[in-house]
């Protein structure tokens, strides 16, 4: 070892920030293999594993070149994957390298390359193993019922890479984890079904998960290699990426705690979310090639598409059974513009568009509630506590005890709620309910015990035992998945736009009374003045007939003149009576076609002139043309596609898709992203005045664009609402009826 020479540290963690190991820049790889590190400009070299460095005669204190330590090979290999800018399609490439055979990896972060070497043993010649891959992926593919598909997978893997045992390992929301699969060795205790705590896998590992798909521990036992920085800069390497990372020595630890020697790890993304891992252990050191780990890369991928094929068929079909309950739902409520009775006294109840076991509804201070809930009086509680805790219209919980402890003595009726506000106070709002559900749970060894403290090493220790140990899960209702929620959010988007209608209705007919009523006045002082006038002359020349020439006419034409008098007033009097009951006329606005087709091909060419710093790519599906005014419509689209491209993820090319669909009453529009999207938790927030996602924040605006989208569809009388997941992407979208009555 040479004097001086700078290894990389590490320190191992304590209670306090175990959370926040640094096992990305761990600065040991496991020994099978080798690594260099280089400046990807000049090829100067920066990092050195031990187990390589002791290979060479040089003096490392001056620079060294990759040429000073590599073939030309090598060094082609580097400047080909550098031009192209991917290093995937030459990973794994056999190399000859101090006269062995072996595969080198790359990859590059900012400006360092990392080259490792790794043996290119392979389990299989490359032929059989491929026809060994072909049938299994055919089995694989074949599975009928989502836990066949789950078990023929790790029963293809196990049957491949020869690990003792194989599992899957699926994460709950929590990020607590359960084993829903495995194949194993038969004289293995099974791990079926057993639980383990969140702390096994911490959120730095789940994240190196995501990015690392592929993680191999040959021997845990190993003498594990420093990095040398050559340079003596004090920036440690970066080993995200890296194939040869070492493994921080608590989870050495604890694979020693279950007897493992060694593991391979695959994982399982859906979504672009972390759902689970396959997860290998073997009880002596074992080594699979890279090539071979790739193998299993691919099955884990297909595997991935396959659980987001049956997922999403699932969960498309209750989403659509949902959404089609809540479409009856609202045509009861529209029949007789009655909202309480058009939600409870038919045959599709509140209950129909969740997994809700009951529900109730206060609104206008009536209350009613459908299947098994808690009392008026318990829920008027309940909804006092909602408002006392947030302000937002919508809330969520599986753990109603532990928000509002008076719920323990009716958990089997209520543990969990969701709860929507029709008004800005929530004193009108619906109510869902969920029931406890009591939960017998196995778990692998005592989860209250995951880590044990050394106080004489001053470390934390992985828990010893891996017993199973059984706890009861209460005060807990099953979670209310995105769809149940979705649905929730839709029905109070349609309730209030249908409020906002009758409303809207009803300041129509005050403006059209208004405007009548001015008619009535103008029309007034027309009859005053073309009609009463000439009465008032008539009765005028009849009363100085009366007066001045009484000596001139005779008893009948006196008579007849006072009947002129008196008839006269009451013309007038029988006028004022027919101005007094005259009827109040409609008066009705028209609204233009407009060629949505043209406001899009429009803005798609602002938008891209004003970010062209952005790699950007619009498509347009059907745009069918609808009655609007054009200004307020082409202000909806540019806010909605603006957003999209301004909302988008770094680094990433952005994709905006908008299309429309028409039906007999109305014409659907949806704008579709791939940015950064937000938990539908919070969509109630999106649309309302100066309300912005936390994370958003760092990103110019108002608050104000959605709020005026929302605004302007509310008054072309149609609805808006937003499909989301968190890291990829939103639908925003709109519907306006076909034929628009003011």
């Amino acid at each position: 070892m040479l004097k001086n020479s700078p290894v990389q540290t590490y320190t191992p963690p304590n209670l306090s920030n175990c959370e926040k190991e640094p096992i990305h820049i761990i600065g040991h790889i496991q020994p099978h293999g080798e690594l260099l590190a280089i400046d990807a400009t000049n090829f100067e070299v920066l990092y050195i594993s031990e187990n390589l460095k002791s290979k060479y005669d040089i003096d490392f204190k001056q620079k060294i070149s990759l040429g000073d330590l590599a073939s030309e090979n090598v060094i082609d290999i580097v400047k080909v994957g550098l031009r192209s800018g991917d290093f995937a399609t030459i990973n794994g490439t056999k190399v000859d390298f101090l006269n062995r055979q072996m595969q080198i990896i790359i990859n590059k972060q900012a400006n360092v390359c990392t080259l490792e070497f790794e043996p290119a043993e392979t389990l299989l010649p490359e032929n059989e193993l491929h026809l060994i891959m072909g049938k299994a992926l055919a089995r694989i593919q074949s599975s009928g019922s989502f836990q066949d598909l789950l078990w023929q997978t790790v029963t293809e893997i196990r049957n491949i890479t020869g690990y003792d045992r194989v599992m899957i390992y699926q994460f709950k929301q929590n990020w607590d984890g359960k084993v829903v699969a495995e194949a194993k060795r038969a004289d293995l205790e099974s791990m079926m079904d057993l639980h383990f705590p969140a702390s096994d896998i911490p959120a730095q590992a789940r994240q190196l998960f995501k990015l690392n798909q592929v993680r191999i521990i040959v021997d845990v036992d190993a003498n594990n290699q420093p990095i040398y920085n050559i340079h003596e800069n004090n920036i440690p390497l970066d080993l995200t990426h890296s194939t040869l990372r070492s493994s921080s020595p608590i989870h050495l630890e604890y694979l020693r705690n279950m007897a493992v020697q060694a593991s391979l790890t695959i994982s399982i993304i859906y979504k672009g979310q972390l759902w689970g891992m396959f997860t290998c252990h073997h009880y002596t050191p074992k080594y699979i090639s890279y090539s071979f780990r790739n193998t299993c890369k691919f099955i884990g991928s297909l595997f991935s598409s396959a659980i987001e094929f049956k997922q999403d068929a699932r969960e498309k079909e209750l989403l659509e059974r949902y959404y089609r309950n809540e479409s009856d739902l609202v045509k009861n409520v529209m029949n007789g513009w009655d909202i309480l009775r058009g939600l409870t006294q038919f045959d599709t109840k509140l209950t129909d568009i969740n997994e809700a076991h009951g529900a109730a509804i206060c609104f206008e201070n009536q209350f009613y509630s459908v299947g098994i809930t808690p009392s008026q009086t318990e829920i008027s509680e309940i909804a006092d506590r909602v408002r006392d805790l947030q302000a937002d219209s919508l809330y969520i919980t599986q753990h109603l005890p532990k928000i509002h402890p008076p719920a323990k003595s009716y958990a089997k009726k209520a543990c969990g709620i969701l709860m929507i506000g029709l008004s800005q106070s929530m004193n009108d709002f619906i109510i869902w309910f969920k029931p406890e559900q009591s939960q017998t749970i196995h778990w692998g060894g005592n989860p209250e015990k995951a880590h044990e403290w050394d106080g004489d090493k001053q470390r934390i220790n992985p828990r010893k035992s891996f017993e199973k140990f059984t706890t009861l899960s209460q005060h807990t209702s099953l979670e209310w998945s995105d769809n149940e929620v979705a649905a929730a959010l839709k029905l109070r988007e349609d309730l209030n736009s249908i409020l906002i209608n009758k409303t809207n209705e009803i300041r129509a007919l005050n403006a059209e009374l208004k405007t009548a009523y001015e008619y009535l006045d103008t029309f007034s002082y027309t009859v005053s003045h073309d009609l009463k006038t000439p009465l008032s002359s008539i009765k005028g020349y009849a009363e100085i007939l009366m007066r001045y020439h009484r000596h001139k006419i005779d008893d009948d034409m006196a008579r007849s003149l006072n009947q002129i008098i008196v008839n006269t007033d009451k013309m007038k009097d029988l006028i004022q009576d027919v101005l007094n009951y005259s009827k109040i006329g409609r008066v009705e606005k028209e609204l233009a076609y407009v060629a949505t087709g043209n406001i899009i091909s429009e803005l798609v060419e602002n938008i891209k002139i004003g970010n062209q710093d952005k790699n950007i790519n619009f498509s347009m599906g059907a745009l069918p043309d609808v009655q609007a005014e054009r200004t307020m419509l082409y202000q909806v689209f540019n806010n909605l596609m603006s957003n999209a491209v301004k909302y988008s993820k770094p680094n990433v090319t952005v994709d905006v898709a908008i299309k429309g669909i028409e039906t007999d009453h109305e014409v659907t529009y949806s704008v579709t992203d791939n940015g950064k999207g937000f938990d539908m938790k919070n969509a109630d927030r999106v649309f309302e005045l100066f309300k912005r996602l936390d994370d958003v924040n760092h990103i110019e605006g108002t608050g104000l664009g959605l709020a005026i989208v929302k605004r302007i569809i509310t008054l072309h009388k149609g609805k808006i609402w937003v499909e989301s997941l968190p890291g990829v992407g939103s639908t925003f979208y709109f519907s306006l009826p076909k034929h628009y009555y003011n």
